[in-house]
């Protein structure tokens, strides 16, 4: 009886965690704040308008691509390609905040890189930077259109990041934690509406 009964309560526990797992590993759900990754793309939203985002730092990782946290600290290189052609008339402003109390407000934190507003009708806005600091940064991308602005806003961490398997293994524990005691609970209901219908029966 019993083994009838955590049989059914262990697979739902795990197809819960499946789909957990799947939430929390899928590409929409890999990034953070305004940023989200959607086909293989980094996505920034401001207001109705949408952003490819592109970061990358030349001298540490050639090539490699990022799309939230950067790895390090030193030069970093990012390109904002407008998908939607009408964004190239809309002055644009791009503020990169540094995180020095996180009780206070944007507005309080020191600036560490700025745009000023423009029009890029290329389409791409392209900048570099280099961080001296490791720490807690916000990015500000504002479009300024029809008298009010539409502003983007995305948290990241520059050198402090966790490596990626340390990332992983956090939720895959959690996952687990979730799933032992989904099954458990469900272990202990069956065989509460067991016993109840046993005595019925009696």
């Amino acid at each position: 009886m019993k083994e009838e009964v955590i049989r059914p309560a262990v697979a739902i526990g795990l197809a819960a965690c499946a789909l957990i797992v799947s939430g929390w590993f899928s590409p929409e759900a890999s990034a953070h704040g305004g940023l989200s990754i959607e086909r293989d793309k980094c996505v920034l939203r401001v207001g109705t308008h949408i952003i490819h985002f592109t970061g990358y730092q030349p001298q540490e990782t050639d090539t490699q691509e990022f799309c939230e946290d950067i790895p390090k600290t030193g030069k970093t290189v990012v390109a904002l390609d407008y998908v939607d052609p009408a964004m190239r008339k809309v002055p644009v402003e791009v503020k990169i905040l540094r995180i020095v109390d996180k009780w206070k407000a944007d507005d309080e934190q020191p600036v560490e890189f700025s745009l000023p507003p423009a029009s890029y009708s290329t389409g791409t806005i392209h900048f570099e930077h280099d961080f001296a600091e490791a720490g807690r940064y916000v990015g500000l991308v504002t479009a300024k259109e029809g008298g009010a602005d539409q502003v983007a806003r995305f948290p990241f961490a520059v050198g402090i990041g966790w490596p990626p398997l340390l990332r992983i293994g956090w939720k895959v524990l959690a996952v687990m934690v979730l799933g032992i005691g989904l099954a458990v609970l469900l272990i202990q209901r069956q065989a509460a509406s067991a016993e109840r219908d046993r005595r019925r029966r009696v």
